[in-house]
């Protein structure tokens, strides 16, 4: 990156932006640093010039935190978005989940806040097309199939909801897993957790969490319709989720033998699973670049899907995933398994399962060597179990 990140810290309280000015200092080579004691005044700095990133305080009179980072995400979509908040704060951020990319617990250091943004910056540094950056910082609630969303909510408002019925439906479905992790990830309650499983995020954000989001209805939206009409094919919003839940299938097959830790297992299956994140969201933005190839009567194949994402949008939609990963708070071992899942020199055990799902799942779809697919083939049946 040559050029200065542009940074705004927004607080009311001027006493902890003169604390920020003080230990920003020796990064000035690096960073571009503006500070704005109100959301009007952080518009107004906007409007004159837009930011990288946004630092806001949650809690500020007129216009909270939350609602700054709404105005942000509908005019600036590219810009990088993060609320510093307390605990007690969980019932007011809630509402505006879609508009954070990631919760910072306050006080937080600078020297957080840089190794947060630091890495965000790497990865959009690759993505140069500035629509698709916009199409990536803007994602609010995330994608999630009808079918999905009916079950969730069932499991939550069940009379005994219970967690590990809730985090199987979350599981099956990429949308909700890459969603209720980032909560995880984030200090969404307090202080960040690792994990890579979606049922163990489910069991640390708790059952009364759950009963929230149903309520405010603020993480999951339904994905257009893409070659909806064509009956013999679906459509290609369905492929793409059983594309994402037959990898991650498939990674946990082939990973068991390969993989000693049980962590490297799950890390393996959930990298594989979102390893086609940008795909769908490239696909809910720019939904005609995918109408005209679904309209050539191919079907899902993902060379040629690549081929296509890699001449509209000058990257490839690894890239475009692993920055929403990073965005979103993901562990640097899931970003780089999701951005480097297409390579052909893995050495890694760890990259080399994903590849593996990644291969075999994509030649059952292109179907050249069904011999090698047997697998892959009864993960897809395996994928539509009932998980209730």
């Amino acid at each position: 990156m040559g050029e200065k990140i542009e940074l705004l810290f927004v607080d009311d309280e001027s006493r902890i932006l003169d604390g920020v000015r003080r230990r920003v200092r020796p990064l000035l080579r690096r960073w571009e640093v503006r500070f704005a004691e109100s959301a009007e005044d952080a518009l107004k700095l906007l409007d004159e010039k837009p930011a990288d990133v946004v630092v806001s305080d949650m809690r500020m009179p007129v216009m909270n935190g939350g609602e700054l980072l709404h105005e942000i995400r509908k005019q600036y979509p590219a810009t990088i978005r993060l609320i510093l908040s307390g605990q007690t704060d969980t019932d007011d951020l809630m509402t505006y989940l879609p508009e954070i990319h990631q919760f910072l617990p306050k006080p937080t250091s600078v020297d957080v806040i840089s190794q947060v943004i630091e890495p965000m910056m790497r990865w959009r540094s690759l993505v140069t097309d500035e629509a698709v950056l916009r199409a990536a910082g803007g994602v609010g609630q995330m994608f999630a199939l009808p079918e999905s969303q009916k079950a969730f909510m069932e499991k939550v408002k069940a009379e005994t909801p219970e967690v590990e019925r809730i985090g199987q439906v979350v599981c099956h479905d990429v949308g909700m897993s890459v969603k209720i992790l980032q909560l995880v990830h984030s200090a969404f309650l307090g202080l960040p957790r690792e994990t890579c499983h979606p049922s163990q995020a489910v069991k640390s954000l708790g059952i009364v969490t759950m009963q929230r989001i149903v309520e405010r209805g603020a993480l999951f939206v339904t994905p257009q319709s893409i070659g909806q009409n064509d009956s013999d094919r679906g459509s290609l919003v369905s492929k793409m989720w059983d594309h994402a839940e037959a990898m991650r299938i498939c990674a946990g097959s082939y990973s068991d033998d390969r993989l000693a830790d049980s962590d490297e297992n799950v890390r393996c299956e959930l990298a594989s699973q979102l390893s086609i994140l940008g795909r769908i969201v490239l696909s809910q933005a720019f939904a005609e670049v995918y109408e005209d190839y679904w309209r050539q009567g191919i079907g899902y194949k993902p060379t040629a899907l690549r081929a296509v994402e890699n001449e509209k949008f000058g990257v490839g939609q690894e890239v475009v995933g692993a920055y929403l990963l990073s965005l979103w708070g993901f562990p640097d071992s899931i970003v780089e398994l999701v951005a480097n899942s297409q390579a052909t020199d893995a050495t890694d055990g760890m990259l080399s399962c994903v590849q593996h799902a990644v291969t075999q799942t994509a030649l059952a779809q292109e179907g050249p060597r069904e011999f090698e697919c047997e697998q892959v083939a009864s993960n897809f049946d395996a994928m539509n179990k009932d998980v209730a």
